[in-house]
């Protein structure tokens, strides 16, 4: 197993615990981010061979490995899409891609309403299609996070850091804005066989 931009662990924990692997190469540009994702992945799963590869993900070739995972990664990607064709290159037919990201919507509250440039579910969907994948599963969902103040809506986004690279954003959009709107795209597609 192949994970994408692991952060702090909370979701190669959660997979080793519930799946098991015998091996998992965990990416991430930080060595600090991928010493905290062993810590907790060997607290809670402690026979789950755990290999880190602190690298950029868009711009090193990616190990082979049966199922690829990567949540709120890809669009840091300057070009999102390029890690569906990485996946492919990595994953033996039959392999398995299971990818959350953000979808346009994300932080609309930023550009008076407008959408960023991350690609939508359908651009997903167009692109692993074309590079062999069958899509098993393809959702967008809409989640709207409320904040006491001003301040804390800018703390949030400064940890979190999803706001730095939005395009044509400003924080002086916001006004009195209270709440932010996430749009979270959840895909899961295998590699076709050849024919």
């Amino acid at each position: 197993m192949l994970e994408i931009g692991c952060g702090t662990g909370t979701l190669t924990a959660a997979i080793a615990r519930a799946c098991k692997p015998k091996r998992m190469v965990i990416n991430d540009l930080s060595d600090k981010m991928l010493s905290a994702a062993i810590s907790r992945t060997r607290r809670f799963a402690p026979d789950t061979g755990v290999t880190p590869l602190e690298a950029d993900a868009e711009t090193t070739e990616w190990p082979a490995a049966d199922v690829i995972v990567s949540a709120s990664a890809a669009q840091w990607f300057a070009s999102p899409l390029r890690f569906v064709s990485k996946a492919a290159r990595a994953l033996p037919r039959g392999g398995t891609v299971a990818l959350v990201t953000y979808g346009p919507q994300t932080f609309k509250e930023l550009r008076g309403g407008e959408p960023n440039s991350y690609p939508t579910l359908e651009e997903w969907g167009a692109e692993f299609r074309k590079n062999g994948f069958d899509i098993k599963l393809a959702s967008k969902t809409f989640e709207t996070q409320h904040f006491a103040s001003r301040t804390s809506m800018l703390r949030m986004m400064a940890m979190s850091g999803i706001g730095t690279r939005l395009p044509g954003q400003s924080t002086a959009n916001l006004g009195g804005a209270s709440e932010l709107t996430w749009e979270v795209l959840s895909l899961v597609a295998v590699l076709k066989p050849r024919l």
